[in-house]
């Protein structure tokens, strides 16, 4: 499936992910590969507690990656570099977008390329400061992994992080995958936290069942929410163009600050 691309350039509503999108990566992190379960098993044996990874944590990791990069010299950068353009462009497909933070020994993959670069800058006074930033940002993708591995173990949901186009400094969504409801195999939940420059923090919260679709906005901003719902004509052709039948599309401000936890939408089953 294509993604959604944003819907509307001047009010930077941020994309939404089918859930059929990620299923290639849902498959692809369940995998027992032998250098996933070794990576996993290196990573937790050095720490009594849960990894933490936040977007914020990510954004942060790749606005130092992108300094620090830029400032070496001559040519020793540029496939790195290349990666974070890619990053930012638009025109990547939001497949490619939930890959850049995945685990992988791929030469082409950020992963590798900063395993490579930290293998041989290791003791240059002139490379510290990028050297410094690859560990911490290969790090943080290896926690994303030990975290999703422990989370299919127990049946929980699987979190990607993928980069937002366009945006400077960088900055990094969060989405939140389960494809394993315990009343019906067909029935998925998703969700997606951002933050936007023109909205703040926005949240997508919905769920799919064969097609049919239900997609929750939250903000915490009224003009936002406003913002959100003029563009919900838009957001519904392109749904519709995909095959999607809309069961349900809202919009509402959420509190700053809130002590209870808001159910995900659900889609009734008719015969």
């Amino acid at each position: 499936m294509s993604e959604i691309h944003p819907i509307s350039p001047r009010n930077a509503v941020p994309v939404i992910v089918p859930v059929l999108e990620v299923q290639p990566v849902h498959a692809h992190t369940a995998s027992e590969s032998e250098q996933a379960i070794i990576t996993a098993q290196t990573i937790i044996s050095k720490s009594l507690t849960m990894p933490v990874l936040t977007s914020s944590l990510l954004s942060q990791a790749l606005e130092s990656l992108h300094r620090e990069f830029s400032r070496l010299p001559g040519n020793s950068a540029e496939q790195v570099l290349e990666i974070l353009r890619k990053m930012q462009s638009p025109q990547t497909s939001m497949a490619d977008r939930t890959q850049f933070f995945s685990v992988r020994n791929d030469a082409a993959s950020l992963f590798a390329m900063l395993k490579e670069f930290i293998s041989i800058s290791g003791g240059n006074p002139v490379m510290t400061p990028a050297h410094t930033a690859a560990v911490q940002m290969v790090m943080l993708m290896e926690r994303q992994l030990v975290i999703n591995l422990h989370a299919l173990a127990a049946g929980l949901p699987i979190k990607i992080f993928f980069p937002v186009p366009n945006q400077n400094p960088p900055e990094v969504a969060e989405f939140t995958y389960d494809n394993a409801d315990k009343t019906n195999n067909h029935l998925r939940h998703f969700s997606l936290k951002m933050e936007t420059k023109t909205m703040g923090e926005v949240t997508v919260a919905g769920a799919e069942l064969d097609k049919r679709l239900n997609v929750g906005f939250h903000a915490h901003q009224l003009d936002s929410v406003r913002r959100l719902m003029d563009n919900f004509p838009h957001l519904r052709t392109a749904l519709e163009s995909q095959q999607f039948t809309i069961t349900g599309l809202t919009a509402t401000q959420k509190p700053q600050k809130s002590s209870t936890v808001e159910p995900p939408p659900t889609i009734s089953v008719t015969a």
